[in-house]
């Protein structure tokens, strides 16, 4: 074919698909958007029937043994800790090394979620660079005067870039 090198330079090209087909609905008049379904509201007045509805959580189902021997593990050293150890001034100390443990861990949660929204922030902006070169691209190979075959193939393989990522 007399365009094969056209074709093995912009083989790794293969995202816009999208962009191709937007534009070709869009000049053929059948382009209509998809019903965006939105965000799940919650009401939070019908916080009794969440609570109630508890046990059909995934994480209660797979940590209830875990949670019932914590339970009965902390109400046994309660038990005791009341009825037998009443001036029991050393427990106190040990009360004291808890809550820096819990502040250290609730730091690192914290970091830890900012990681991971950092992550998604930055997977987020480098998709929406991807989707705007990727239109950008197939508008440039729209007003080019190849043949309606090569503009074709070109949509094709563009759109098969963002798979190939």
């Amino acid at each position: 074919m007399k365009n094969d090198g056209y074709r093995n330079i912009c083989h790794s090209w293969f995202v816009v698909r999208y962009a191709y087909n937007c534009l070709y609905k869009f000049k053929n008049g059948i382009f209509a958007a998809k019903k965006h379904r939105g965000m799940i509201k919650y009401n939070p007045k019908t916080w009794l029937i969440h609570i109630l509805s508890l046990h059909k959580s995934d994480t209660i189902r797979i940590l209830w043994k875990e949670l019932v021997s914590i339970a009965l593990l902390t109400t046994l050293l309660t038990y005791l800790e009341i009825t037998y150890l009443d001036h029991a001034d050393w427990m106190k100390d040990l009360m004291a090394v808890y809550s820096l443990v819990g502040f250290v861990l609730s730091l690192l949660l914290v970091f830890r979620t900012n990681t991971g929204y950092d992550r998604w922030w930055e997977g987020r902006k480098k998709w929406g660079e991807l989707v705007n070169n990727t239109r950008n691209l197939a508008l440039k190979v729209a007003s080019t005067d190849l043949p309606k075959e090569d503009k074709k193939y070109f949509g094709r393989m563009i759109a098969n870039y963002s798979i190939a990522l």
